[in-house]
């Protein structure tokens, strides 16, 4: 049976109390001192206004029972001297003494007596309801013991009989309330124990259940480290399919960009090399004119590769790469990346004087360099003391170098190195630097396309890149390429012979851009041929049924709007099927053809921009090969 339903079936209980019943120690200890420590000033307080009042043996008794508390309240709160029961007896027992003597001497105006009822709740709150009874019985046996011996004369008291039976009523009234509240106190003393018996059984089932779900967890875990490791190995593959197939779209993107400008950009450039040409025709007796025409014509052409290049980076097409000797080529690409470079950074090159002939195409190691150089500078914003430093070794590749580049030959290595002391780049980004769209460098002042170009252009040379920064302290880029075996020296390229006079031939130009099908009408006729012009396809056919006995050729484009060239070749040679077509296309050729616009067979195409001496050798060459098959 528990604590509570015994109360419940026993409420008289409520005013005896249980013998079991008893705080805990930590809460009675602080219950011991909180009394010690009230009585002792009260006392104080009580002796002080005794005396003045000339009570003075009252005075004399609570000065020595404040005395009495104070190595109390020492043991209490420092030695522990005495025990807690050792404390209650002293404490209680003060108090039948402290509150008897109020009856025998009454104290000022005799109002010692309305302190005697604060005994009660002393009793039963110092002891508990059961072992108060006793201390409150004792009290009240005390007290009439003295009522008693003051009735036989034995001692005199400050009240009188009539006063005390009176007062007698009252002091049984508050020893009932007194027990009533200390009644409640230990009920609820008694349910908290309760609950907390329950609490201590919930936690010793819920360690059991603890335990065992830490053996199931521990087995679980064992048997699931092996999907675990499956699932790991599972997602790496998957996060580098995402990879790829998030670089592929980049590269997609990239290739849709550049295909979709290439077009109108190379129009345009042959445009201007048609006009270059008629220029340095007009003015052959001025040399200035002459190499200033010459040095735009290279750069037209010099353009047209940077399209080539990007188109090749997005697409991943295979680049032409050319013998060359790599020492000079370096040379003159340092020198012209160094005309971007500002006076208040020094520049300093260390190159060997050997020859190193290496496979490469001359127009993307050059915008390797150019792009490496620009980079090296915008890094140096903020430097102090600027630098940049350029080096050109000859070396063979050690064990550390074969460990960090495992795709590396037992073969001689070109290693072109371009270092500065600027920002630097945080480790954390280091391999993020070649991916497409990545840039260190501020919101609009970096597209993020540079390093990942180089780095695709030294993957098509069979070379690699390799970088190492330390913030704050600059950024080391180093370009490796394979060393070709030195050879002899091919015989020099056939200069280009001067275009040939045109004998008045007839050609059909055909071109959606207005302004270069008038160029290459007014080169063309300048060379010596007649010219008849059409915008778009449906026009060429008509304009060569018209025509068809006069016209020795066509020079059509292949995009257009309203009939495109290769339709249009078709209807022409429905006409007349020997009739000789030179297409060309501002297109990336190999894309153009990839079945949607198919040629004629045997048809060749010229691709934009072209140079003059290219146009008439082809035109000759189809004109000549129309006249064999007559």
């Amino acid at each position: 049976m528990t604590e509570k339903n015994t109360i419940a079936k026993k409420p008289w209980k409520l005013l005896i109390g249980d013998k079991t019943f008893a705080m805990q120690a930590e809460y009675q200890e602080q219950l011991l001192k909180l009394i010690i420590f009230t009585a002792i000033p009260v006392l104080l307080g009580f002796a002080m206004f005794n005396a003045i009042f000339d009570f003075q043996s009252l005075a004399m008794i609570q000065f020595a029972m404040a005395i009495l508390f104070v190595p109390m309240l020492l043991s209490c709160c420092f030695y522990q001297v005495f025990s807690i029961r050792v404390l209650e007896i002293i404490i209680l027992s003060s108090g039948i003494i402290i509150f008897q003597t109020l009856i025998i001497f009454g104290g000022y105006v005799n109002c010692g007596i309305y302190w005697v009822p604060v005994f009660p709740f002393l009793a039963f709150f110092t002891v508990g309801l059961y072992k108060g009874w006793y201390w409150v019985l004792s009290y009240f046996a005390i007290g009439i013991g003295i009522t008693c011996l003051s009735e036989f004369g034995f001692i005199s008291i400050a009240y009188k009989l009539e006063e005390l039976s009176i007062f007698l009523t009252s002091l049984i009234f508050y020893t009932l309330v007194a027990a009533i509240f200390a009644g409640i106190r230990e009920r609820q003393q008694f349910e908290l124990n309760k609950t907390n018996k329950d609490l201590e059984k919930t936690k010793e089932s819920v360690a059991l259940i603890n335990k065992n779900l830490e053996q199931q967890v521990h087995s679980r875990t064992a048997e699931l480290s092996n999907e675990v490791k499956h699932h790991e190995a599972t997602n790496i593959a998957l996060k580098n399919k995402e990879k790829q197939f998030y670089q592929a779209q980049k590269m997609e993107s990239i290739g849709t960009l550049v295909g979709g400008i290439a077009h109108d950009f190379n129009n345009m450039l042959s445009g201007i090399n048609a006009n270059v040409f008629m220029v340095k025709r007009g003015c052959k007796d001025d040399p200035k004119v002459q190499k200033r025409m010459g040095d735009i014509e290279q750069l037209v052409f010099y353009a047209s590769d940077m399209i080539k290049q990007l188109l090749t980076f997005a697409r991943k097409d295979n680049v032409e790469l050319k013998r060359f000797n790599a020492t000079p080529f370096f040379n003159e690409a340092y020198k012209l990346a160094e005309l971007s470079i500002p006076e208040t950074i020094t520049m300093k090159k260390t190159f060997i004087s050997e020859a190193l002939y290496i496979n490469g195409n001359a127009t993307q190691l050059q915008q390797v360099v150019m792009n490496l150089i620009n980079n090296a500078r915008d890094s140096l914003l903020n430097t102090s003391k600027p630098s940049i430093q350029v080096q050109l070794e000859h070396i063979q590749p050690n064990d550390a170098l074969k460990l960090n580049h495992p795709e590396m030959k037992d073969i001689n290595y070109l290693r072109l190195s371009i270092s500065d002391n600027g920002s630097g780049i945080e480790n954390s980004k280091l391999k993020q630097i070649f991916e497409p769209f990545f840039t260190t460098k501020d919101t609009g002042k970096g597209t993020g396309l540079g390093l990942a170009m180089c780095c695709g252009a030294i993957q098509s040379h069979q070379g690699f890149m390799d970088v190492q920064s330390d913030l704050g302290r600059g950024t080391k880029f180093s370009i490796y390429l394979p060393v070709q075996e030195e050879q002899n020296p091919s015989s020099k390229p056939r200069e280009a012979s001067s275009p040939q006079h045109g004998q008045g031939a007839l050609i059909l130009i055909v071109d959606d851009d207005e302004s270069l099908r008038q160029s290459n009408a007014e080169v063309l006729e300048t060379l010596g041929y007649k010219t008849l012009q059409a915008s778009n396809g449906l026009e060429a056919v008509e304009a060569f049924k018209q025509s068809q006995n006069d016209i020795r050729l066509v020079f059509m484009d292949i995009m257009m709007p309203v009939m495109g060239g290769s339709e249009a070749g078709k209807h022409i040679h429905s006409i007349q099927a020997d009739m000789p077509i030179l297409f060309t296309t501002g297109y990336d050729k190999d894309k153009t053809l990839d079945g949607r616009h198919p040629l004629p067979v045997g048809q060749h195409i010229l691709t934009k921009p072209f140079t003059i001496e290219q146009l008439v050798e082809a035109i000759q060459r189809h004109l000549s090969d129309a006249s064999k098959m007559h």
